[in-house]
């Protein structure tokens, strides 16, 4: 069996295994985690392993400058510095990241309630957790930590998510646009809150401000470089949409039915996370920005969904339906993609997900 498939097929068993009161300790859910760190960490396979990232950590380690290297986020910079100070190599360097990333998904599971396994292990692990740990490294930690961050703001600790979606942006700069949607989110839902909110906003806007005066050279060469990159087919990216409108509509069923409300939870999501989501699909046509754009819409639907789900108090099986459908389906295009990339045969990658590699016995 393929090694991404067995990785998956633990995190399903456990989930279901613990739908159905087989097993209730909460071990149940690290053991796949494990699973699939081992996969990431030991890993020759992703398609930026090689070409983007140890290059950038081996210019890191001898002390060269370059425009790209001047313009990454300082959190993965300094972390970069790290791994590199403990292993002494960009190879190793590179696993240890992965380590991280690991490490912080598993925090995330440790204190997880029922919806956050739930979302974890039918939406987050399927769809995202091999492409955000073994190829884009640097949002695959940001996105760890916004989650962290979310977490923390579903119990309402605003000092934790204010600490945490600020690291995140240290590690990728695109992660402004998901804790955007989420604070946004909480303040159209906000009443006493309100003024709270809009000064963590306010502060929120502040700092990525900032980021963008103070990086502003890095942001042009990343517009000029998209503007010039176009999508790899004239329909990419409509599977991530259509997952995000699957989602969005079993959330309605789920919620309106139930609710015997106003529209407002129909056009406050869909503000939110569909004209979004259209937008970016429309961008797409002609840019590879969409596609990037549209990937961050995926990961933060459901968080903004399930926010509207502890508003309104229900419990939403429809949803879960819906996001486990949405899970599954985004899987297989995730695997699709590396079927057609076999041996480099679509990117020209040296390390391309399949043949899965280890690092103990594949070396450019």
């Amino acid at each position: 069996m393929d090694v991404y498939i067995l990785g998956l097929a633990t995190s399903y068993l456990s989930i279901a295994l613990w739908q159905l009161r087989v097993l209730v300790n909460r071990v149940v859910f690290s053991l796949p985690i494990l699973f699939i760190g081992l996969i990431i960490v030991f890993r020759y396979s992703g398609t930026d392993t090689y070409g983007i990232y140890e290059n950038i950590l081996k210019s890191i380690l001898e002390g060269q400058e370059s425009e790209l290297l001047s313009g990454l986020e300082p959190g993965f910079v300094t972390l970069s510095k790290i791994s590199l100070w403990i292993t002494g190599s960009e190879i190793w360097a590179l696993r240890f990241i992965g380590l991280i990333f690991i490490l912080l998904v598993l925090g995330f599971i440790v204190r997880a309630d029922k919806l956050e396994i739930k979302f974890a292990f039918l939406y987050f692990i399927p769809l995202l957790i091999y492409q955000y740990g073994m190829n884009a490294v640097r949002a695959g930690l940001a996105l760890a930590l916004t989650l962290l961050a979310w977490q923390a703001l579903r119990r309402g600790n605003w000092a934790l998510f204010g600490f945490l979606g600020t690291v995140s942006l240290l590690f990728h700069y695109s992660i402004a646009l998901v804790l955007g949607l989420i604070l946004l989110g909480e303040i159209l839902r906000a009443s006493p809150k309100l003024p709270r909110l809009i000064v963590i906003l306010l502060g929120f806007t502040t700092i990525t401000s900032l980021l963008l005066l103070t990086r502003w050279d890095y942001f042009e060469s990343k517009i000029t470089l998209y503007s010039d990159y176009e999508s790899p087919y004239a329909y990419s990216g409509l599977s991530r949409t259509g997952i995000i409108l699957l989602i969005w509509v079993l959330f309605l069923i789920a919620v309106v039915n139930k609710t015997k409300t106003t529209f407002t939870p129909v056009i406050r999501t869909f503000t939110l996370v569909v004209l979004p989501s259209l937008i970016f699909q429309g961008l797409a046509l002609v840019s590879y920005a969409g596609l990037r754009l549209l990937e961050l819409m995926t990961f933060v639907v459901p968080l903004v969904l399930i926010r509207e789900l502890d508003h309104t108090k229900k419990a939403g099986k429809t949803f879960w339906v819906g996001l486990a459908l949405a899970g599954l389906i985004g899987a297989g295009f995730v695997y699709r993609s590396f079927l057609v990339d076999y041996n480099g045969q679509l990117t020209g990658t040296l390390t391309p997900f399949l043949p899965y590699r280890t690092i103990f016995d594949y070396k450019p």
